[in-house]
């Protein structure tokens, strides 16, 4: 994901990212939220300019997100938005975000990587290796969980984590 969002800046795909994220729950105490660390990773690891990349915290699951994203988007008073996702759960996300007018655009990160490199036949083919090699290691199981809630989605009886632990 992080390529891809460097990837959208660098080409021109976007001029500025919001990004939204729940805090990190793997490391209790620490209060490190995904999205600011995602920033700060596109800042210092990949060269992206702070100044075009905005984030903020976000309550645990897909419909927060969702939610804090329409309203960022409604306070800019902006007509054309894209929105940027792991491939496995893009479809997931265009569900949610049904009702904009004009709609968004959604664009995978993994789609933008690819695509920065369209002419370069080596680099081209080095990403799609490490894409081949991650699917292989771990997308699996994380498509099989979004997939389960596309099918709870369509039962309208999707509960996240979050919710599942405060009843």
């Amino acid at each position: 994901r992080l390529e891809g969002l460097a990837a959208a800046l660098r080409m021109g795909f976007c001029d500025s990212l919001f990004l939204v994220a729940r805090d990190e729950e793997r490391y209790p105490g620490e209060n490190i939220n995904q999205a600011g660390a995602i920033k700060e990773m596109l800042v210092r690891d990949l060269g992206a300019d702070p100044t075009r990349i905005s984030w903020q915290r976000s309550g645990k699951g897909t419909a927060k997100n969702v939610e804090l994203i329409k309203e960022k988007i409604a306070d800019l008073g902006r007509t054309r938005v894209a929105i940027i996702t792991n491939g496995y759960h893009l479809l997931r996300v265009v569900r949610n975000f049904g009702g904009l007018n004009p709609p968004p655009f959604f664009a995978s990160a993994e789609e933008l990587w690819l695509a920065e490199v369209a002419g370069d036949a080596a680099e081209k083919e080095r990403r799609r290796a490490y894409i081949r090699k991650r699917f292989k290691e771990d997308l699996p199981a994380r498509m099989v969980a979004d997939v389960q809630g596309l099918a709870d989605d369509l039962l309208s009886s999707y509960v996240t984590s979050y919710d599942r632990a405060r009843s």
